[in-house]
């Protein structure tokens, strides 16, 4: 691979592939990943004896150009005998569905970074990020070189499987699948009567929005274009649902009260914890989840960094609370919980502990100093972070608490939560002062 991959290969928003200036040489790598990623796969399975490989691999739908790395990744995964499924163009909260959908040990998501750069995602079962064993094995595979066919040939004359497999029509099932987390909470009227706003800008530029969109339409809610009369007179019983480009932004807003994403898990959290007992919650997650979360004795398993032999517990359990990292289904999951509750946004915000988020981006920093910050900062706070260096570490402050996650391309994204605005901004700044000065 690239010199451009740094020292830890899985990072949060993915690691490097290629880029579209140096197509033959991106193909190759991309043919590697596909590779490594089977073998990855097929060693861990091999260990436990169980079951074929399945890979599916899907691009960024506003970036077509990138189908034919795609293809080259499905190359790689069918080259060893794994079964590859064409996922086709699609959208992260998409391919985190698919991959539980479809029953694939892990799937690869291909995109364009905001530096022309094109990065893989990959996704293990319950739509989490790859487990750190398979970490261990992709690294092992990846250095070892290509392997062929008869890799995974069980017997001599036994013909490996090698045939690449078009899936159609996943959207379909999504869609679906988010009306119906929305009509087990609120009824099979689902959202009958209920008005939203919707950019116009949104659907044209934001991946999903259409199949989000196409979600609220067959759980019969009143679509309202933001462009019309109509959407003035409706401004304040109407929800305006505004994505952003981040795979993880949307700010859902009614009257003078907006909620936005982290916001909209919690008040979910709150509404689940009435009935059910456990919850699977990221290590780094806001710390408002946790309390949540076991203010009604209900217990926590976090991932990330667990023991090996928890990590299938841990990935199948995760699927019931996938909405924490799909923008989608806390927005379905939320509209359900206000139809059943005939509460506003604003009295619903009223049910979880008041708290405040901001978030900060620190673009500069290589990839070399910013392992040795991160190692640092993990050897001074390792009761809080224990050994997270790849997917961040948690700072505490007398005022709230800081995430820090390291970016792929180098830099920093900061994100604080306090109980108030100005604290929250007050320890994010006091963060970023403590990263300059270990820089």
């Amino acid at each position: 691979m690239s010199d451009k991959q740094s020292t830890k290969l899985f990072f949060g928003d993915g690691f490097y592939v290629g880029t579209e200036h140096n197509l033959q040489s991106t193909l190759e790598n991309a043919q590697k990943v596909g590779n490594a990623t089977a073998m990855a796969v097929y060693n861990i399975k091999q260990k436990q004896n169980i079951g074929d490989v399945k890979i599916g691999v899907m691009y960024n739908e506003k970036q077509p150009t990138l189908e034919q790395v795609c293809h080259y990744i499905l190359k790689g995964v069918s080259g060893c005998g794994a079964q590859a499924f064409d996922l086709k163009a699609g959208f992260l909260p998409l391919c985190a569905y698919s991959c539980f959908n479809t029953l694939c040990d892990v799937c690869v998501y291909i995109y364009s970074d905001k530096n022309g750069e094109i990065c893989a995602l990959l996704l293990g079962p319950g739509a989490l990020p790859v487990s750190h064993s398979f970490e261990k094995e992709y690294e092992k595979a990846l250095l070892s070189g290509f392997m062929h066919s008869s890799s995974f040939a069980q017997k001599p004359n036994e013909e490996p499987f090698c045939h690449i497999t078009s899936l159609d029509g996943i959207q379909c099932f999504y869609e679906a699948f988010l009306v119906r987390i929305c009509k087990e909470i609120c009824g099979n009227d689902a959202l009958i009567g209920q008005k939203f706003i919707i950019e116009a800008q949104s659907l044209t530029e934001i991946c999903g929005a259409k199949a989000f969109l196409e979600a609220l339409h067959s759980a019969d809610a009143e679509i309202i274009d933001d462009q019309t009369e109509n959407a003035k007179q409706n401004n304040d019983t109407a929800v305006k649902i505004q994505l952003g480009p981040d795979e993880n932004d949307f700010l859902l807003s009614q009257k003078n009260t907006t909620v936005d994403f982290i916001h909209s898990n919690a008040i979910i959290l709150n509404y689940f914890s009435r009935s059910r007992t456990g919850f699977t919650l990221p290590f780094l997650g806001p710390e408002v989840y946790r309390k949540i979360a076991t203010s009604a004795g209900g217990t926590i398993n976090n991932y990330c960094n667990y023991p090996e032999k928890a990590e299938y517990f841990i990935h199948s359990e995760a699927q019931k609370d996938m909405f924490l990292n799909d923008r989608f289904m806390s927005a379905m999951l939320l509209f359900g919980i206000m139809k059943e509750s005939s509460l506003s946004l604003d009295k619903l915000l009223k049910t979880i502990p008041e708290f405040f988020v901001y978030s900060l981006e620190i673009e500069k920093g290589n990839s070399l100093k910013r392992e040795r910050v991160m190692t640092g900062f993990a050897a001074q706070h390792e009761d809080d972070t224990q050994d997270f260096k790849a997917e961040g570490i948690r700072l505490a402050f007398p005022k709230g608490r800081v995430t820090v996650v390291p970016h792929r391309a180098g830099g920093y994204r900061l994100i604080s939560e306090a109980y108030s605005a100005e604290a929250a901004k007050e320890i994010c700044s006091q963060a970023q002062r403590m990263l300059s000065d270990k820089a």
